[in-house]
């Protein structure tokens, strides 16, 4: 493992979104009162409270006893319980998580925020879910908006957000450790302990994550994390919250096949995260924030052995050198927002607000070195309702934002909700968001160098060599962006309606949605010669294949269908969750520049990147003698993820085909607890995939149609057991 020391500096910086509170207890059937005498009141729609049903997009909230009975290992696992959304794992150490589709590894186009701190990397451009610093039992609740939010967040709210909400320090006094250990050499261990001192609470929690991954891959996960909370009442009408983190990852190769060697990646990330709320004596607020998120990540991958002088003269002499595929990306980001909360008489509240933020990439070998790798961007939003009655509400939003690569982007929201009943609401509401390109879009340079020398090490004296190299560095590029891409836009409208029927212990959700994106970004090859490659002037253009690869806003797509969700507290002692969701997605290329085949390709995974149907349930009872269980079922579709190696569509090489497959994961949790004079001790056995073996992300394909050698083996997902054992103590 790599020394955690240069990082841990970076704790002595710093959010604050006050945490609803819980009952914190460890059973999964608690007394959340909030969920039995009225709808959730929620934040992340528009930054304004507001109760669930008068939300202006379709939101799902994922609460403390959803998260215990879930028994989720990873924060991807829980949002399985959202309609609509997909989860998978490339490898053991790789969860991914999308919306409707239109993903690969990279989640690029899901906002995740925690606490407000938005959680992105701008050198993989995309989410990695296994770096996010968070214990889940540090988690409060989840909510999910399900659509496009940019209104709210900004460029990447495209097609969902994902807002995590941490628990108010104060909630977790005392001493608290966990240890899980099971299948696949799992060892992880969790110590916490919070406290408090006058008007300061603070928590501060350790833990490790260990396992050796999947039984087909080198997929192993080694992870040592730090974080803390501290929240600080200065007054009655101020709140300070200040939150940090470290965390040091080893992970296994993420690509394996017959002739890979060990390449494990080393990823070392840290955060930094300060709010500051205050009321106003005329009932106004307002909040300002400063986050800070570092994460380095490198790997090296010994690919093969150029042997140049094999090919005789004049190359005779010529040294033979070795090929890795390295990446050693290192990025920053900084976030300054300052937000205003107001009322305009009884019946309207707003919400504006401005943020500035630079991200700052240090990665050479990916980029092109003749840019600067960084990307400066400001943005101011508002957002408002408007009671035009007790039962007719008007919501509204827009946010303005301006980056150095894609220039100025709107995002408007508008909604209309009226109650038909205190029982009964329905909405109507459309949006437009867009997606900035990353600095990787516009300036990625991937290409494999290097240097020759002659006769054992000495400089290279080949003028003929020279000459047709333009030098003595041999450059053959893998990835060349030709830049000047454009922000990606999606469209969206959607008919929801909420009930709250058996004395509100019965929530019902139902959304009808279309979107529309356009200018959508994919990976393309490159038109004309790069200019930096010299290795077709050498060998020839056969020797690298296709050539460098582009990317390029490429197509748009048309996404429609439903999505039906209900909660149902039965009693105190019994909780039955239930959802459904259908899509339909087409796909149409508007590139005329990509070839016939390209265009097929593209379309044809894209289309088939969302199953059509997914539906899962949930069913909690606590029994006597504190015990409490848990059954989960979830049911997804076939599907593919847009980075899967070959199309479907081929037949001739059907065999090679490296797709998800449609599968029924079955996941069943037994806690018993147990009050101590001082605490409560927590047995808990957690059962998954009890439907049998499946592959969420990527078959095991095989390199002929006998099926008989493995290539590329996929992430299996067998049948799995842990024992957890939890101790609270003051």
């Amino acid at each position: 493992m790599n020394s955690k020391l240069p990082y841990l500096s970076l704790l002595l910086l710093p959010t604050g979104l006050f945490a609803a509170n819980s009952d914190n207890t460890l059973s999964m059937l608690g007394t959340e009162d909030m969920y039995f005498e009225d709808m959730p009141v929620i934040i992340s729609a528009t930054r304004l409270s507001q109760p669930l049903k008068e939300s202006p997009v379709a939101t799902t909230v994922i609460d403390r006893q959803m998260i215990d009975a879930s028994g989720a290992q990873t924060i991807p696992d829980i949002l399985r319980l959202v309609p609509g959304f997909t989860v998978g794992y490339l490898n053991g150490n790789r969860p991914v998580a999308t919306y409707h589709g239109h993903s690969d590894r990279l989640s690029n186009r899901i906002q995740l925020v925690i606490d407000g701190r938005s959680v992105y990397l701008p050198t993989l451009a995309g989410v990695s879910w296994s770096d996010l610093v968070v214990s889940i039992d540090d988690i409060e609740r989840l909510e999910v908006i399900r659509g496009p939010n940019a209104s709210t967040y900004g460029n990447n709210a495209f097609l969902a957000v994902v807002s995590i909400t941490t628990k108010h320090a104060s909630e977790d006094q005392g001493h608290y450790v966990k240890g899980t250990v099971g299948s696949h050499d799992t060892a992880d261990a969790i110590y916490r302990f919070g406290g408090h001192a006058d008007d300061l609470d603070y928590r501060v929690t350790v833990g490790t994550k260990n396992n050796s991954g999947t039984d087909l891959l080198n997929d192993f996960t080694e992870t040592d994390y730090f974080s803390y909370r501290l929240d600080y009442q200065i007054d009655l009408s101020t709140h300070l919250f200040y939150s940090g983190g470290v965390q040091d990852s080893e992970y296994g190769d993420v690509l394996e096949n017959r002739d890979d060697t060990d390449n494990d990646v080393d990823v070392s990330t840290a955060f930094q995260h300060l709010k500051l709320e205050h009321s106003l004596d005329n009932g106004n607020s307002f909040s300002v924030q400063y986050f800070y998120n570092y994460t380095k990540s490198f790997t090296s991958e010994f690919l093969t052995t150029i042997s140049l002088s094999a090919l005789g003269p004049p190359l005779t002499n010529i040294d033979d050198f070795d090929i890795y595929d390295t990446f050693d990306l290192e990025s920053e980001r900084h976030d300054l927002e300052a937000s205003y909360y107001y009322n305009i008489g009884d019946s309207i509240r707003l919400v504006s607000g401005a943020s500035v933020r630079t991200d700052k990439v240090i990665a050479d070998n990916v980029f092109d070195p003749n840019t600067d790798n960084s990307l400066f961007l400001y943005r101011y939003f508002t957002h408002g309702e408007f009671s035009v009655t007790d039962d007719f509400l008007i919501n509204a939003g827009l946010m303005y934002e301006k980056n150095d690569i894609s220039g100025s982007d709107f995002a408007p929201r508008l909604a209309f909700i009226y109650h038909l009943t205190d029982q009964h609401s329905f909405r109507l509401s459309g949006s437009r968001a867009t997606r900035t390109p990353t600095i990787f879009d516009e300036n990625g340079y991937v290409a494999a160098q290097e240097q020759l020398t002659q006769d054992g090490g000495q400089p290279l004296d080949n003028p003929l060599l020279e000459s047709v190299l333009g030098g003595d560095v041999i450059v053959d590029p893998f990835i060349y962006t030709s830049g000047n891409v454009d922000s990606e836009e999606i469209t969206s409208y959607e008919l929801g309606w909420m009930a709250q029927l058996l004395n509100n212990k019965l929530i019902l959700d139902f959304k009808i949605f279309s979107d529309e994106t356009d200018k959508l970004i994919a990976e393309v090859e490159f038109i004309g010669d790069v200019p930096t490659e010299n290795v077709d002037d050498l060998f020839g253009p056969t020797y690298s294949g296709n050539g460098a690869k582009d990317f390029v806003n490429a197509y748009s797509t048309k996404t429609e269908g439903f999505e039906f969700s209900s909660d149902y507290h039965i009693s105190n002692t019994l909780r039955l969750y239930a959802y459904f969701a259908y899509v339909e997605l087409e796909a149409k290329i508007t590139n005329d520049t990509l070839t016939e085949a390209r265009q097929s390709r593209v379309v044809g995974r894209v289309e088939e990147s969302t199953p059509r149907r997914s539906y899962g349930a949930m069913l909690m009872k606590q029994w006597e003698n504190d015990i409490s269980t848990s059954l989960s079922i979830y049911h997804v579709g076939d599907m593919d993820w847009l980075d899967r190696t070959h199309d479907r569509i081929n037949a001739s090489q059907s065999f090679r085909d490296r797709s998800a497959e449609e599968y029924t994961k079955i996941d069943v949790v037994i806690r018993k607890s147990h009050k101590t004079p001082g605490g409560q001790v927590d047995f808990s056995l957690i059962l998954q995939n009890l439907g049998g073996t499946h592959f969420d992300y990527t078959r095991s394909n095989f390199t002929d149609p006998t099926q008989q050698t493995i290539d590329t083996p996929g992430s299996e997902q067998d049948p799995r057991g842990y024992f957890e054992l939890t101790f609270k103590f003051n």
